[in-house]
């Protein structure tokens, strides 16, 4: 079996486009390097464009996939990760998630909290 050789990658701010090309560029520089093995260091912010997560997201999917050398992809969650980074972290082959002593601290993919609390007891959530 080949060695593990491996790179990071921070996924932070704004999910737009910049990032997702900022994202391709470095995962082609760690293809250049032979590296099979990338943690995607999630660190994002509510909001921005669903057309670069999906982006993102198929980059990492094509990076797992890739005949040659498949890459194996890691998504380390440190913190409460909001809508569009789920799909970043879903692409990915494993998702890590900080868990803390204090529950406020540990990682959280979406925003769930926010829909539950607003459910009524055995209803569906209606957003109006």
């Amino acid at each position: 079996a080949e060695a593990i050789k491996a790179c990071r990658i921070r996924v932070e701010g704004i999910i737009d486009i910049p990032l997702a090309e900022k994202i391709k560029r470095q995962m082609e520089m760690s293809k250049t390097r032979r590296e099979n093995t990338i943690f995607f260091l999630i660190e994002t912010t509510g909001g921005g464009n669903p057309e670069a997560a999906m982006r993102i997201a198929n980059l990492i999917e094509e990076a797992r996939k890739d005949e040659k050398r498949p890459v194996f992809s890691v998504a380390y969650i440190a913190s409460n990760v909001p809508d569009l980074a789920a799909f970043i972290a879903f692409a990915c082959d494993e998702i890590v998630m900080f868990e803390g002593a204090d529950p406020e601290l540990s990682g959280i993919i979406g925003d769930f909290k926010n829909y539950i609390e607003r459910a009524p007891p055995g209803g569906v959530y209606d957003p109006s």
